[in-house]
């Protein structure tokens, strides 16, 4: 039942300058182009770009029999989170797009 429920469950598309502070929690999905992708060991940064930037943290599981390179279109779903003081989206899910 609860497959049922949240197979119906739309997640709002935001662009970038339309998240604010008071989105902290809250699942969105965002679509842009990477414009920088720095790796670490489990987790990636990319900056995504709308014309607005805004980082978006992938780890190491979320990311996994995907390539991404900058320059690419990406969806993104993930949830909205704070760190020192700058917002940013948790991916939870990552679709390359054409």
């Amino acid at each position: 039942m609860l497959f049922a429920i949240s197979s119906t469950i739309e997640v709002s598309e935001r662009t970038i300058d339309k998240i604010t502070k008071g989105d902290v929690g809250t699942q969105v999905k965002i679509n842009g182009m990477i414009d920088k992708i720095t790796e670490l060991n489990t987790t990636t940064f990319m900056t995504i770009v709308q014309p607005n930037d805004m980082t978006v943290v992938v780890f190491k599981e979320e990311k996994r029999n995907l390539s991404l390179s900058e320059g690419d279109y990406v969806e993104i779903i993930g949830n909205v989170d704070e760190y020192n003081g700058e917002l940013e989206v948790l991916a939870q899910r990552i679709r390359k797009v054409s």
